[in-house]
């Protein structure tokens, strides 16, 4: 065959396959489940049992259960969510979330099996089942009662999704817990790379977006849940400790309230901190600036010196004073005795249960 009959050739266009939707009946998260029945079956840790919405005859106990598309980055379906199917190369079937602008409950339909399920005693369940599946998405209007197949405690509730930047790369999980990777976050949107860590949507957000569920939001340092800020260059850290949100007790001291962007930045903002260290002692270095070191603070450090230096001057003094001060504190140590037993014991079973 010449070259010219091979360019002369018309292609046929490659026929796409029909995308699977199915709705999930019932999910594997443990090794309890009682299609685990030996520990040959733990893979299936992660499966869903689905309805393919092209299946209008088989019985809930007839349909398979799908392994996930990803177990290395799970992103688990309830039962009620849509989800598609994906035939891969090898001709095995999986499992892929499909998600939507609210992250909690994706599209979630209760009394699913009521729509889905082919047996059910609802004459009208066909009829919606069939108009759902021109879309994938189901419809609760046929069902009724309780639902057989339910989340065992699962609970919906309202998380917003969150507004965005060009560029962004967002995970945002169903509770409120998001990661964001961004380059433009910032008030004059120039290029400062950026990551914000949250985990937990704030209450002044969820009431000001009370009803409305899909209405994005920005994160907030000082009201969301415990927040890791990972900033650099011009991004502006909204962050002020002892503001009306924040309310502290006392209020910090500045020689000059420092601006917060034009470096890398690190900011941990939470309910309570713990720092742990298993192996070695912690260490936090600063860095001084050298105008900070002024002539003041070498002469006040200069005067407490000599105060010291004058209290030591005269030994026997200060050793008759030790003593005397010894002593005093051997009769209050012995008035007492029994009580401090107490405190003593009390304070040591408090030591080893904090370490």
């Amino acid at each position: 065959m010449s070259r010219l009959t091979q360019a002369n050739q018309v292609v046929t266009p490659s026929v796409r396959k029909k995308v699977l939707i199915g709705i999930v009946i019932d999910v594997v998260t443990n090794d309890e489940h009682p299609i685990i029945t030996e520990p040959a079956k733990t893979f299936l840790v992660g499966a869903a049992k689905i309805r393919r919405v092209d299946d209008t005859s088989s019985s809930p106990n007839q349909l398979r259960y799908y392994q996930p598309h990803d177990h290395s980055n799970l992103d688990l379906p309830i039962v009620g969510e849509t989800v598609e199917l994906i035939e891969r190369n090898n001709a095995t079937i999986v499992y892929r979330r499909i998600g939507n602008n609210q992250p909690n409950t994706g599209n979630f339909t209760p009394n699913v099996d009521k729509v889905v399920n082919p047996f059910n005693d609802n004459s009208e369940t066909g009829g919606d089942y069939a108009a759902s599946s021109q879309t994938g998405t189901p419809s609760s209007s046929g069902g009724g009662g309780e639902s057989e197949f339910k989340n065992e405690y699962f609970e919906s509730t309202q998380i917003n999704p969150l507004n965005l930047y060009e560029g962004d790369k967002v995970i945002q999980g169903r509770f409120g817990q998001s990661i964001r990777f961004s380059g433009y976050n910032n008030v004059d949107n120039v290029l400062a790379p950026t990551i914000i860590i949250r985990n937990r949507q704030g209450q002044k957000s969820l009431d000001e977006t009370q009803g409305e569920p899909t209405k994005p939001i920005y994160e907030n340092i000082v009201d969301d849940g415990s927040t890791i800020v990972l900033t650099s260059g011009e991004h502006l850290l909204e962050f002020t400790p002892g503001t009306i949100d924040t309310p502290l007790e006392t209020e910090p001291i500045y020689a000059e309230e420092p601006e917060l962007k034009g470096t890398d930045q690190a900011l941990i903002n939470s309910g309570r901190i713990i720092l742990s260290s298993k192996d070695s002692e912690t260490s936090i270095i600063q860095k001084v600036k050298k105008e900070e070191i002024t002539a003041e603070v070498i002469e006040e450090a200069t005067e407490e010196s000599k105060e010291v230096s004058a209290e030591t001057s005269d030994p026997i003094e200060n050793t008759e004073k030790v003593e005397e001060e010894k002593a005093a504190d051997d009769v209050e140590l012995s008035q007492e005795s029994d009580q401090q037993q107490d405190d003593v014991v009390r304070v040591d079973k408090f030591s080893s249960s904090i370490i």
